[in-house]
């Protein structure tokens, strides 16, 4: 991170080191990261480009509970990253 910046949100076409963006998971347990990559591990010379910031409903099934439909009641943040 910058310093000992919490991150809180990601911008669009900013790059972030993998820790960064490790550590913006472990403090923003809300946020959803799309990823190109399928392990996002600590090392700080790995980095990330924010494609997209979609803000959204997310509907959704309730888990192990077939029919039962969860109405989403605030917006969620979705980010696209991709590995450059």
């Amino acid at each position: 991170m910058r310093g000992d910046e919490v991150l809180r949100d990601l911008k669009e076409d900013s790059i972030y080191t993998s820790r960064e963006i490790k550590n913006f998971i472990h403090d923003n347990r809300n946020a959803l990261i799309l990823c190109d990559n399928s392990q996002i591990t600590d090392d700080s010379k790995i980095q990330y480009k924010v494609i997209r910031r979609i803000e959204n409903y997310i509907h959704k099934q309730v888990d192990g509970r077939y029919g039962v439909y969860h109405i989403p009641s605030s917006v969620s943040v979705i980010y696209e990253i991709e590995r450059v």
